[in-house]
């Protein structure tokens, strides 16, 4: 896949120093000439700099990043599915046609597969293919989980979970070789 600026180098890439100004390219986490460190905020223009200057590295960046969108948005589905179950078996529990326990199962572990998401969407910034792998067996665990219960759990939204199962592993995908990018492109 061709890609802009393919023949630049990441040395080329820089910021100005917040201290003495001098240049501080790609992959440095301090000044080579003062040692200043460099702040987090930094190290992401330096990451933004070299998404505007690579075409390939750009749609990598991309696809990791709706992957760890999906993540947020499922976590998100998770915790509300889990707090509306536990809402309805519970009020079918003060008309004494089920048992509060359904409800507290829904709730815990939905409101689990949600908090773990949430986690991994928030780890997704720093190490996208972790985190989306992580997702992605909670995810698939909680659903097997799900279909070991009932097996209409596993085959509703079917659809909707093969999409979501696609998308999370196109985005690992594309984090990897996101990764291996910039090494390659760091060694030239």
């Amino acid at each position: 896949m061709p890609s802009e600026g393919a023949g630049a180098s990441l040395r080329s890439i820089s910021v100005p120093c917040p201290k003495c100004k001098n240049a501080v390219r790609y992959g440095e986490r301090q000044c080579a000439s003062c040692g200043a460190t460099l702040s987090r905020e930094l190290r992401d223009a330096l990451e933004a700099r070299l998404e505007a200057s690579h075409l390939e590295f750009r749609e990598l960046q991309e696809h990791a990043r709706n992957a760890a969108t999906i993540l947020l948005v499922v976590g998100l589905l998770h915790l509300l599915v889990g707090a509306f179950l536990f809402s309805i078996n519970y009020r079918a529990d003060l008309t004494g046609s089920r048992d509060v326990a359904h409800g507290v199962a829904h709730l815990v572990v939905n409101g689990s597969i949600g908090v773990v998401m949430l986690g991994a969407w928030k780890a997704a910034r720093r190490a996208p293919a972790a985190a989306i792998t992580l997702g992605l067996v909670v995810w698939v665990l909680g659903h097997v989980a799900g279909a070991a219960m009932s097996l209409l759990a596993l085959t509703s939204g079917l659809l909707i979970k093969a999409l979501v199962f696609m998308l999370l592993c196109r985005g690992i995908v594309a984090a990897a070789q996101a990764h291996q990018l910039k090494r390659r492109l760091l060694s030239t």
